[in-house]
């Protein structure tokens, strides 16, 4: 679902927008449990790697390293 994977994206500190027409975003009460969910895992640091300075970075779509 693409709302979800935005939504992911999103709660891993890339946002990549609102879904396009005729898709609808993730409504707030899921999206908040979802992120509930993610924090008890510690999602961010799951998906991410600390750079030299210490700062949690993703990958993003094009390859190279985005600060979150």
């Amino acid at each position: 679902n693409v709302a979800t994977g935005k939504a992911i994206m999103r709660i891993a500190g890339l946002d990549c927008g609102p879904v396009r027409l005729p898709l609808v975003d993730l409504p707030k009460p899921q999206y908040d449990a979802m992120k509930k969910e993610l924090d008890k895992i510690d999602f961010k640091k799951i998906v991410g790697i600390r750079n030299y300075y210490g700062e949690m970075q993703i990958r993003n779509a094009y390859g190279s390293w985005t600060a979150i």
